[in-house]
């Protein structure tokens, strides 16, 4: 059995390991690695930052990439979804595509969506903040990453921040990040029906039987 991610120090490197897996499967290697923080951001889950702000060795510069600890009590595919979308942001950093505009940065563009949705995120237009929100919904190709990496989901360790969870939604995100919406639902469970292929998603183990076969669904 794994070891559950308790310390500070193995949270990161989670968040790490995380970030490296997401560039290989969704970007090949594409993109250049960032330093990754935790620390809270109430108004964000995550943010990059647009300059290289960290000094990491003689002529080595990297951007941030912060994930922010008070959110981490969400499901391991919304906090993926984090990754992936500030991956997005950093791809398009590399290649000096504005895709974010408006009062420091919080509005996402259609260039932001493009990029998002050719890597396995869903963009959902918000008045506020344009295609920022890529939480609501979630891809299959997303979703059977997340089942397939199972090995990402010890994280144990979330800051308490007394009255966090009343924060309305579409705060401001910080540098182009993840703004904050509205929690979402557990679909790690997956079932396909043996006879004709319809899927379905559950937050937890259950007994699901296709109702166009008649037949017990599997889990898979």
């Amino acid at each position: 059995m794994p070891k559950q991610v308790t310390s500070m120090s193995r949270l990161t490197n989670q968040i790490e390991r995380m970030f490296r897996a997401i560039n290989h499967d969704f970007f090949d290697d594409e993109l250049e690695m960032p330093t990754i923080t935790v620390v809270p951001t109430a108004r964000a889950y995550a943010h990059v930052s647009v300059e290289p702000i960290w000094e990491c060795g003689k002529d080595v510069k990297r951007r941030e990439l912060n994930i922010s600890s008070s959110y981490l009590s969400r499901p391991l595919e919304l906090i993926c979804a984090s990754l992936l979308h500030e991956s997005c942001h950093l791809l398009n950093l590399q290649h000096n595509v504005a895709d974010t505009s408006r009062s420091g940065n919080t509005y996402h563009n259609k260039r932001f969506k493009e990029t998002a949705e050719a890597h396995g995120l869903i963009c959902t237009r918000t008045e506020k903040y344009g295609w920022s929100d890529t939480s609501s919904v979630l891809s299959d190709r997303l979703l059977d990453w997340v089942l397939l990496h199972d090995e990402f989901r010890e994280i144990e360790l979330c800051r308490n921040v007394p009255g966090l969870s009343a924060l309305p939604t579409g705060n401001r995100a910080a540098e182009g990040g993840t703004p904050v919406s509205a929690p979402r639902p557990n679909h790690n469970h997956r079932y396909v029906c043996p006879r004709c292929g319809n899927i379905a998603r559950s937050g937890k183990a259950i007994n699901l039987i296709c109702g166009d076969c008649m037949v017990k669904m599997v889990e898979g």
